[in-house]
C-alpha cells in the first residue's frame, strides 16, 4: 500500500522528493535504446534493478523501477526484472541491463565494476552516474528526453550504440 502511494504520489507531483527520482518514462526511454544496441539483447530482456535495501532513498526508487516493468513488456520490449541487492553484486549474472537505483553514489563503482566485468549495459537516471564514468549510460524522460552516454564507460563495457542513436544522445 505504501508502496502504491509512493508512486501516486510521485507521478502526480504531489511530494516533491529529495532527489531525481526514476520515473516510468524514464524506463520507456531507457529500454527504447536498447534497439540501437549493435548487440541486441535476447528477449525477454533480463533488467537487474540493483538497490541497497537499508537504503530508504534506493528502496523508493526501485520500487518505482520495478512498477515500471511490472507489465512484463515496456515500450513494446518484453522485460524480467528483479531485484539485486547492491551486496550481492555477482546476482548481477544474466542480466542486460543493470539499474542503479539513486541513494548508491559510493557504490556506483563497485556496481559498475561488477556491471563491466559482465558486458551489462549500466542506466542510471542520475546524469552524475554517466558523468562520473559508473553507468554508462544516464536517461531523464523530464522536462523533456535527455540521454546521456559515457564513451570510455561504454568502451569499457563492451557497449556498442549505432550510428543513428550517437547523433541523438549527449556523448561524453
Amino acid at each position: 500500500m505504501l508502496r502504491a502511494i509512493l508512486l501516486a504520489s510521485a507521478l502526480c507531483g504531489a511530494v516533491a522528493p529529495a532527489y531525481a527520482e526514476s520515473s516510468a518514462k524514464d524506463v520507456q526511454v531507457a529500454l527504447r535504446s536498447l534497439r540501437f544496441l549493435t548487440a541486441k539483447p535476447t528477449p525477454p530482456v533480463q533488467v537487474a534493478v540493483v538497490h541497497a535495501p537499508d537504503n530508504a532513498e534506493s528502496r523508493r526508487d526501485a520500487a518505482v523501477l520495478m512498477e515500471a516493468m511490472s507489465s512484463g513488456k515496456v515500450s513494446g520490449t518484453p522485460v524480467v526484472a528483479r531485484l539485486v541487492d547492491v551486496s550481492s553484486l555477482d546476482s548481477l549474472s544474466g542480466a542486460a541491463v543493470a539499474f542503479v537505483t539513486a541513494g548508491l553514489d559510493a557504490q556506483q563503482n563497485a556496481i559498475f565494476g561488477a556491471a563491466k566485468a559482465l558486458g551489462i549495459l549500466s542506466i542510471s537516471t542520475q546524469s552524475a552516474c554517466a558523468e562520473a564514468g559508473h553507468c554508462v549510460m544516464a536517461v531523464q524522460a523530464e522536462p523533456k528526453v535527455r540521454i546521456v552516454v559515457n564513451a570510455m564507460a561504454a568502451k569499457a563495457s563492451g557497449i556498442d550504440f549505432e550510428p543513428t542513436f550517437r547523433m541523438m544522445i549527449s556523448e561524453i
